[in-house]
């Protein structure tokens, strides 16, 4: 009985949270900055630094004993010669001795629980592992640390998976310059997608690897039978050739780049990949962006056809590694939402075009479109219903004030924006920022839009 009564107790510490929660703060230059008042406590990751609208962003994730804190984030906006004007933060303090060693005793065991898990859940025996299994602290009202891993399916969809000591699953989450050393290599493409342009003779400069396409900042590959090779030195491949995707692929995503590279300085590493034809040889509709890797299916050609040949697909999946490489916004909830909405932003500014799909969408001449008219109130929770807020919002605004004013206002608010934001925060950071950047007309105009969107 002693016995058993011990191990019930063993069991119930494993699985008990901790008394302790991620605390979020806001501080735009008034008052003492909360986080820098207890540096002390607070330990992160190496910080990802970005220059951003003229201003310096970096962001990073909090560590316990270099065990990652999930959805924790600690994000700086600096200007030259004023310092830090803005710093938000979602952060656990006094995390106790018992937490800690609870991490450390489930890093020691992860291989066997690893084992375990795989007995009790035989369905992930067949998937791809794409991380190491890690500790991290999940954050379910209280803290608790956990074993977890991503994982990637045969039809490419990336779920994040943790589990415990024992092998439960506790929960599975689909997470739905001078180019130096570049060669330029003779190709073929659709500039502007087959519905607005004619196959077309262009220029591609490439690094030469042994598969794939690469220049500096972004990387195609394939997981067709039929891909680019190294030794391949003219990419002119007919439109029937599986190759052609990764080519059309690769002009969309560096257009995208090159677009935001004069708006965005990276002052940090970054590399986006894309995997085209993802699901081979089954056709796929897969078309999403997680750690900096865009998954690219073909299309099954019942809903969606050709997918690598619509830039608003491409451009789309391309502008969220940059949103999170700014705001690392998550991809549930409002913050799913606003995540969706700034990609349709970047992407019909940058097509000049309110439509989403029109070029792959089978069902109809379009998947979505930015110029319905919905507003704070007209939220559903559905995440690509109220993404339009977003993106709507802007697109009308662009109207009203023009695309590089409206343009510079967005980038400034996702400055602002970080994992646990909502529409709150959207909507605080605009009143904020409007109010230093746009003169008194389009402050007018602006207040009226806010009006009309249920914003004031």
């Amino acid at each position: 009985m002693k016995k058993f009564s011990l191990l019930w107790i063993l069991f119930l510490a494993a699985c008990t949270p901790y008394r302790a929660s991620l605390q979020s703060s806001r501080w735009s230059g008034e008052g003492a900055r909360p986080v820098l008042n207890n540096s002390e406590k607070i330990k992160t990751d190496a910080p990802l630094a970005l220059t951003s609208a003229d201003e310096d962003v970096q962001i990073s994730q909090q560590t316990i004993s270099d065990f990652k804190v999930q959805n924790s984030f600690l994000k700086t906006v600096s200007i030259k010669n004023q310092g830090v004007v803005f710093e938000s933060s979602a952060l656990v303090y006094n995390v106790s001795a018992r937490a800690i060693a609870h991490a450390k005793n489930l890093n020691q065991h992860k291989t066997k629980s690893w084992a375990s898990f795989l007995k009790k859940n035989p369905e992930y025996k067949r998937v791809k592992l794409i991380s190491l299994i890690e500790v991290i602290f999940i954050n379910n009202l209280q803290l608790r640390p956990v074993l977890n891993v991503v994982t990637e399916s045969s039809r490419g969809f990336i779920t994040s998976v943790s589990f415990d000591k024992q092998g439960h699953l506790i929960s599975a989450t689909p997470v739905g310059s001078h180019l130096a050393g570049l060669v330029e290599t003779p190709s073929w493409a659709y500039p502007k997608g087959p519905k607005k342009s004619v196959l077309t003779p262009i220029l591609l400069s490439r690094k030469i690897q042994s598969e794939g396409l690469a220049d500096t900042f972004l990387e195609v590959l394939s997981q067709s039978t039929n891909h680019i090779t190294g030794s391949a030195n003219n990419l002119e491949y007919p439109v029937t050739d599986d190759r052609f995707d990764e080519v059309q692929a690769f002009y969309f995503a560096h257009e995208m780049l090159e677009w935001f590279q004069q708006q965005i300085t990276f002052a940090g590493p970054f590399k986006l990949q894309i995997m085209t034809h993802v699901g081979y040889p089954e056709k796929t509709n897969a078309a999403f962006y997680f750690r900096n890797q865009i998954r690219l299916g073909t299309g099954d050609d019942k809903v969606f056809s050709k997918m690598a040949w619509d830039p608003s697909i491409v451009m789309h999946e391309t502008s969220h590694a940059l949103i999170d490489s700014i705001a690392r916004l998550p991809f549930t909830g409002e913050g799913g939402s606003i995540n969706e909405g700034f990609a349709d932003f970047f992407t019909t500014f940058y097509l000049n075009s309110p439509y989403l799909a029109d070029n792959s969408y089978q069902i109809s001449e379009y998947n979505r479109s930015v110029e319905v008219k919905l507003g704070l109130n007209d939220r559903t929770g559905a995440l690509y219903h109220d993404s339009a807020i977003v993106s709507s919002f802007f697109w009308e605004l662009k109207n009203l004030i023009g695309k590089e004013k409206a343009l510079n206002l967005g980038i400034h608010i996702l400055n602002r924006l970080g994992p646990s934001s909502d529409f709150k925060d959207f909507n605080l950071a605009l009143n904020e920022q409007s109010k230093v950047l746009l003169n008194e007309d389009d402050l007018k105009k602006l207040n009226q839009l806010k009006k009309d969107r249920d914003f004031l």
